[in-house]
């Protein structure tokens, strides 16, 4: 009986030390990627360490915000451990009284949206995952006028080299073995940014201000996002003859099959016809360019969102017969415009899509069966769009100036109209 108890205890003991032996490995094998991320500074350039071999760039010491360059190391030191140095840490917009979502905003918070305007300042992002905050992000720098880095950089975060900094420069090194930069990371004074081979991404906005800039995109680059270049009316992009994802026509960007138009730049001119191969627009196609008419081709199906967000010259689109819905603030605040034809197909109109339209003369089909209660709203004078609807609509009717939706036994007024 004594030898069996002692067995048992025995087993017990070994079962408790296997299952301690597990948790250490455990901990040892996946505990670094969870621990907490530490700050330090090495020279004046404030790090925070995202595992246990690379670290990325926080932003500089308050004394060290002087005119002149600063070289960002590919390795430093801390603790008598070398870190790798791969990121420039994502920024955050502090967003001052932003608390409308896109599925509640209409009216003017789509500027914010569909134009990166929104009133707020970019700050280190995970703050609380650093003990020390004394020192200051690289894009709010007040007098740096140019940044070197390595060639082991793998992202540029949001933001980081944006908001109210004064650079004129950035250099990069000759290649990266995959490089990926950020969203609006490039809002600065830099008149001429060549991306180096290596990029494979840009993100949003990511080069978006008011300078009159020149952007040379590699061979390698094969995502581009939504606004990514500057608003600069005499700005350039130059896209590698080399690149096997992207082809250049008259200032639009296409992907390399002609399918999809990526986006207008600078250069668009003011008459655009899309090619017969396209058959998508991206996301803010043409957001914010100087087109006055763009004729569509038959294959388009849908209107992305805010595809012409403020073309303050746009007057006439052309082409809509086979288009079937028309996206969140697609035509939003495109003041002159006054035809988009007969959208015979038309199934569906987003929120916004017409905010501040007040010229359009829109004809409604009737396959028309969703259109959003603040489609059409927003008109900046006492002037309202023309409502054409033909006979056979049942879900939309004008009765004492003001459009009518009907849902089962609900008739809802969108907005005020005139027919």
């Amino acid at each position: 009986m004594e030898r069996t108890l002692k067995l048992v205890n025995m087993v017990k003991i070994l079962g408790a030390l296997s299952l301690l032996i597990f948790i250490l490995g455990y901990s040892y094998i996946f505990g670094m990627a969870k621990a907490p991320k530490q700050g330090f500074y090495s020279g004046k350039i404030f790090y925070r360490t995202l595992n246990s071999k690379n670290v990325e760039v926080c932003g500089i010491k308050d004394s060290a915000d002087k005119a002149g360059a600063l070289k960002i190391p590919g390795n430093v030191k801390y603790h008598g451990k070398t870190y790798r140095v791969t990121q420039i840490a994502d920024m955050e917009r502090n967003i001052e009284d932003w608390t409308c979502t896109k599925k509640y905003k209409g009216g003017d918070y789509l500027a914010d949206s569909c134009r990166n305007t929104y009133d707020g300042y970019y700050m280190i992002k995970d703050e609380t995952e650093i003990p020390d905050l004394n020192f200051r992000e690289l894009c709010a720098t007040d007098h740096l006028t140019k940044v070197i880095l390595p060639d082991t950089i793998e992202y540029i975060g949001d933001g980081s080299l944006g908001g109210y900094s004064h650079f004129k420069k950035i250099v990069f090194a000759k290649k990266y073995k995959k490089l990926v930069i950020g969203n609006d990371v490039f809002n600065s004074y830099c008149k001429k940014i060549v991306l180096p081979e290596g990029t494979v991404e840009i993100g949003d906005f990511a080069f978006d201000n008011y300078v009159d800039q020149t952007v040379v995109l590699p061979s390698t680059l094969k995502k581009i996002g939504k606004s990514a270049f500057s608003k600069g009316e005499r700005s350039k992009v130059k896209l590698s003859k080399n690149n096997p994802y992207f082809t250049m026509e008259k200032g639009v960007i296409y992907t390399k099959n002609m399918k999809t138009l990526v986006c207008a730049t600078a250069a668009v001119p003011s008459v655009v016809k899309i090619p017969n191969s396209v058959t998508k627009m991206e996301i803010n196609a043409f957001a914010m360019r100087k087109v006055k008419k763009v004729i569509l081709n038959n294959k388009i199906r849908e209107i992305p969102e805010a595809a012409f967000c403020d073309c303050v010259n746009l007057e006439e689109v052309s082409g809509m017969e086979n288009v079937k819905c028309i996206r969140y603030g697609a035509f939003y605040l495109c003041e002159k415009l006054k035809s988009i034809g007969k959208c015979e197909n038309l199934r569906s109109i987003e929120r916004a899509a017409f905010w501040h339209d007040n010229n359009l003369t829109l004809y409604i089909g009737r396959k028309v069966a969703e259109i959003d209660n603040y489609a059409l709203s927003g008109t900046k004078n006492e002037t309202c769009m023309q409502i054409n609807i033909p006979d056979g609509n049942d879900i939309l009717e004008i009765e004492n100036g003001m459009l009518i939706k009907t849902s089962g036994s609900e008739r809802v007024a969108i907005a005020p109209v005139s027919d």
